[in-house]
This record gives structure tokens, C-alpha cells and sequence, in this order.
């Protein structure tokens, strides 16, 4: 982090358009994002806890404007300032307040790998280190690939048709292979088989490639 302290900043909240934006959140010690709680129109004080602001909403019906200063710290505060003074131009701050002033934290960034249900990410993260935290700003995510071995596919016969649903997306090239057909309609994939020994054939060839993927099939009866 930057030692030098500075001035407290004036932050402003706003829209303009379809791409001019700006935004405040506090990420420390408890998030808030400032958007939301001065919606009031008119002059204000707010006490947040940690920090007492004073801000204008002056909006329209069609934008958003209000200017927020920082008139009491009790504790330190980290906030992040973002958005897009033009259509072509970021902004991104992120900001370290005390009761001495106000100084820019250094932006960090690296790359992680995070699990969310079914699937699997590597992620872009930004962050700011602060107090022994690693407090994270912004995150992108650069892939996402399937965890086969949670993929469930349900599989259940009608006379001499299969029909098939679950998490097919990632199976697709499979059921094709089969023959199986898309039901825009049901949202399932179905085969219509000529008898009896074609439809245990069927199911048999699709539960065996769909494990050659990871992937389990459940037959319903």
C-alpha cells in the first residue's frame, strides 16, 4: 500500500446513458454499497458505524447523482470506487481511511481455481491486502469446465421410446451418436426404438459411453 496519506476524496454515485456509471462500496470491515443507502433525495447525514458520510442525491428520473463525503471515522475504513467516467474509460480506486486521511491501496491480482456445484473455474482475482485479509475487488472468470463425475443423467423408457433428461448439455454428441432427438418442447432427449431387444441394446451403448465420460446413468423405472 501507498504510505503517503492524502485529503479524503469526494466520491460520486451516478448514471449517465447506457455506460457512464460510478460506484462506492465499503468492503471493510463491513460491506456496504453506498448506491443503496442513500436513496433518500435531498441532504443527508448517515452514520454507517464505522464511519459517518454526509451525502446529496440529487437524481433525475433518468440518472443517478449523488456526491458522498466522509465526515467522521471511527474506524479504518477500505473502499472501493469504480465505473466508467466515459463509454470508453474505467475507473478503479481502491482506498485505505482513517482518521488521519485517506491513502490508495495497492491492487493485487492472481489466479485461482473455485468449484461451484457442478462446475469448475479458473478465476481472475483482484485484490487489495489489508489487516491480514486478502479483500477482493473484482473477479473474472477465464474458463469453465464441467465436473463430469457430478453430471446425472436420467434415463426412462416409454413403450419402445427412451427418453432422456438431466445434465445432457455436456453429453450431447453422445445422444447423437444414439440418435436421440432434442424435445424443444419437454426439454428431454428421446430415441424411438423398434423393439424390446433395441431398446436394452440402446441403453446398454449409452450407459456404457456415458462412463467412459465420468458421467453415471440412472435408469427409472
Amino acid at each position: 500500500m501507498a504510505a503517503s496519506q492524502t485529503q479524503i476524496p469526494e466520491f460520486r454515485v451516478f448514471t449517465w446513458g447506457s455506460c457512464r456509471f460510478g460506484e462506492v462500496e465499503i468492503l471493510y470491515p463491513k460491506y456496504v454499497k453506498l448506491s443503496k443507502v442513500t436513496y433518500r433525495r435531498g441532504k443527508h447525514v448517515l452514520d454507517l458505524g464505522a464511519v459517518v458520510i454526509e451525502y446529496e442525491n440529487a437524481d433525475s428520473r433518468k440518472n443517478m447523482h449523488r456526491n458522498v463525503r466522509i465526515v467522521g471515522v471511527r474506524e479504518p475504513i477500505v473502499v472501493k470506487y469504480y465505473g466508467n467516467e466515459s463509454c470508453s474509460r474505467s475507473f478503479l480506486e481502491v482506498w485505505v481511511i482513517d482518521k488521519d486521511g485517506a491513502r490508495k491501496a495497492e491492487l493485487k491480482s492472481k489466479i485461482v481455481e473455485e468449484e461451484n456445484g457442478k462446475y469448475r473455474y479458473r478465476v481472475a482475482v483482484m485484490y487489495v491486502e489489508y489487516n491480514g485479509q486478502e479483500l477482493v475487488v473484482d473477479k473474472q472468470i477465464l474458463e469453465k469446465q464441467p465436473i463430469m463425475e457430478k453430471m446425472q443423467i436420467k434415463a426412462r423408457v416409454d413403450g419402445n421410446k427412451i427418453i432422456v433428461s438431466g445434465d445432457t448439455y455436456h453429453v450431447r454428441d453422445v445422444l447423437k451418436a444414439l440418435k436421440f432427438r432434442w424435445d424443444w418442447v419437454n426439454k428431454v432427449w428421446y430415441v424411438e426404438c423398434s423393439d424390446d431387444s433395441d431398446v436394452g441394446y440402446t441403453l446398454m451403448e449409452l450407459e456404457a459411453q456415458l462412463k467412459e465420460r465420468g458421467v453415471s446413468l440412472v435408469i427409472e423405472q
